[in-house]
This record gives C-alpha cells, structure tokens and sequence, in this order.
C-alpha cells in the first residue's frame, strides 16, 4: 500500500503561554499543501493469517534523494524508539485488536524538509496509523486514530483530517474547516530550525517583556522572537525571505510553524507561478503549491 503525506503551513499561529506539563496552547490556521513524502507499507506475506512468531519489527528505508542534503530527514540515525514512523507502528498494534505481523517493511520517500516548520515528520506519522487501519480491516475507530495521533505528537491529529482547520489546546483539537482558494510559494534557507529551542526564545523573550504582535490578524509569533533573537544567519534569512516575497506580490508573507521555511500566498496561479521561478534564483529550494485536499473535499 502507498499513501501520500502533505506538508502544512501555519496561515495564522499564535502561541500561548507554557502550560504545567509542559506545552503551550495554540490557536493556529492550520492548511495543508500539496508538497508529499510517499509512504510504502508491506506486510511479509501471509503475516496476518498466522499467530506473530515475535514482536512485530519494523524495517524502514528512507529515500531522501528529493532533498538537497541540507534538508534531509535524519530518521535514517535515530533509534527506533525516537523514530516517529517506528512510534506510531508500535502505537497502533498496542491499540488495535489484531495480531501484529512479524515484519512490515516502511519506503519513505521524502520530499518534505525536515526541521522546516512543514510538519513531514508528523505527517509521515499520521500516515503511518492511517494505512496500518486500512490494511488491517479498519480495526480502530475514527475517535481511535484520533486519540492515537495525539499521544505520538501535537501535530499529529492534524494530518489524519487534512484539508484546512482551526487548531487549537496543544495541538489535538481539530476543527475542519473549508480549505480557502490560493496559490502558494515556500522558500526555504537551507538550515533547519529546532522545535524545543524555538520555544526557549519564545519563553525567554516573554519573560523579558517581549510582547506578542496581538493586533495582526495574521501572525506568526515565532517570527518576531526570530528575528530580535535568533542568530545572525536566522535573522538575515527570515528578514531576506520575507522581504522577497513581499515584493514578488505575496498578499501575505510569513513564517510556517517555529520554521525555518516563510511562504507568500498569491492572488493567482500564474501570479504565484512567475514569483516561484523568479525567487528560484537566489532560493534553490523554492516551491509553488496548492491545498492538498481532505476525503470530504473531494
């Protein structure tokens, strides 16, 4: 079985204050794109219809020759028990009632940048619990998926609806909501942002005064704390990029997720088309997308 995991963008994120156990609160616009990591799943043969010799095991081969070697995904170093793909197999045979295989064989093909605020990984995760279902009758409910996606991570519930939603608690209250119309371009510096330490900033910025930008009906609040702290090359980056967006005639220009990828949303596609190529230039990784729609969509 192959199944396709989209990338997001964040049209709005705003972060709220680090809770007791340790996340933060979010109201996000979360919207997902046309940019896949392709995900293969193969049972060895005739492994459901026998009782498991052994714990499943789970061998993945990661392909990440999409990605210019800056970009790609370092799941091919991490143990299995920080692997996200490997967590949510794990994750799934502990929740569903059948028996697991004694092997199933993941291909992920990745096209999405790691570490570039665009949720792959979780996508890849969502994925993962999405296509295990399908293969193994649908043994676990919607509500089941669901509440399985958030133990794996934040972002996680997300990609089982796709399309566009209001995003809201720490990540797990998904609200869907129409996908609006629009022509996207990502650029991305070539360097990845880390998720934990992006928060650290945040925190640190609060805790010195650093105000959140509440007027801006479109925010990122990430951006701002990036930009007055993060190092030279963060700043110059994120500066530059949303800087060139702007005037390649983005409506709206902004930081996707803690980053490090900045998209523009353009009027029309060729508008967007003619901004892609032309960003290209001085931004090898330059793309132009669409809305990945959900099943209800069509």
């Amino acid at each position: 079985m192959v199944i396709e995991a989209p990338c997001k963008i964040n049209l709005h994120l705003a972060v709220g204050a680090k809770r007791g156990d340790g996340f933060h609160d979010i109201d996000s616009i979360f919207l997902a794109l046309n940019l896949c990591d392709a995900l293969s799943f193969e049972f060895e043969r005739g492994a459901l219809s026998r009782p498991p010799r052994r714990a499943p095991t789970c061998a993945i081969q990661m392909d990440n020759s999409p990605l210019p070697p800056e970009l790609a995904s370092p799941l091919d170093n991490l143990p299995s028990e920080k692997n996200l793909v490997c967590k949510a197999v794990r994750l799934f045979w502990q929740k569903a009632p059948v028996p697991p295989p004694p092997l199933l064989k993941i291909t992920v093909k990745k096209r999405i940048p790691s570490g570039a605020g665009l949720g792959g990984g979780s996508s890849d995760a969502a994925a993962a619990l999405a296509a295990l279902n399908e293969m193994t009758g649908r043994p676990l409910s919607p509500d089941a998926l669901r509440d399985a996606a958030a133990e794996l991570g934040s972002d996680v519930p997300f990609f089982l609806e796709r399309g566009a939603a209001i995003v809201t608690g720490r990540g797990e209250k998904i609200t869907p909501i129409p996908a609006p119309e629009c022509f996207a371009v990502l650029i991305n510096p070539l360097f990845a942002s880390n998720t934990a330490r992006a928060f650290r900033l945040l925190d640190a910025s609060r805790r010195a005064g650093v105000r959140a930008q509440t007027e801006e009906a479109w925010r990122n609040d990430f951006l701002p704390v990036f930009l007055a702290h993060g190092t030279g090359k963060e700043k110059a980056a994120y500066r530059a990029m949303i800087c060139d967006l702007t005037a390649a005639g983005a409506d709206i220009a902004s930081l996707s997720g803690s980053g490090s990828t900045c998209f523009g949303l353009f009027p029309t596609k060729p508008a967007a088309r003619a901004a892609a190529r032309a960003l290209q230039k001085k931004w090898p990784w330059t793309r132009q997308l669409e809305p990945f729609l959900s099943e209800r969509e069509g």
